[in-house]
């Protein structure tokens, strides 16, 4: 017989795909309209509401209410800092000012102008010294000093979008 310590991850994932399935209800935003598969919000594993969609202004106005949630978002390479981190412009927005991505395992292969899907974890204000720390690497100072203070996302994954919907 297995420890109960044993079935418990198992059982978790199958009442999760077992509730998954229950709603018929169709996302909608606040002002009740549905929104697009660009624009839905999902639940993460923690039950917790995150972003999934276009990099833009109404995103970038909101993002403190995503501080620590991960979220993908959708946009062009503005340029690239360093070889691990660049910053992200809107595609059709071009209001939106550029956000900046860091991802310490490196993301090398990419280019100005390419249209990107960044999956990460936002944070509200970058610090040099702290994700330095987290990290344990060392960021060029004088390529970053200009994002302290400012919000960036901490890349998991970076790949090109999905267009097939």
């Amino acid at each position: 017989m297995r420890p109960r310590s044993v079935w418990l991850p198992p059982l978790a994932v199958a009442l999760l795909l077992a509730l998954g399935g229950c709603s018929d209800d169709e996302p909608v935003n606040e002002a009740g309209q549905t929104r697009t598969t660009a624009e839905t919000e999902r639940e993460t594993e923690g039950g917790d509401v995150a972003y999934d969609g276009p990099y833009d202004s109404a995103f970038y106005q909101t993002i403190a209410e995503y501080d620590g949630e991960e979220v993908t978002v959708i946009g062009r390479v503005d340029e690239v800092v360093s070889p691990t981190s660049f910053t992200m412009a809107g595609t059709e927005d071009t209001e939106v000012g550029p956000l900046l991505i860091v991802d310490v395992g490196a993301v090398g292969g990419f280019e100005p102008d390419m249209v990107v899907a960044v999956s990460g974890i936002v944070h509200e204000a970058f610090d040099l010294e702290t994700v330095e720390q987290r990290f344990n690497t060392d960021l060029d100072d004088e390529l970053h000093e200009e994002w302290n203070g400012g919000p960036y996302i901490e890349a998991v994954t970076i790949g090109m979008p999905d267009t097939s919907a």
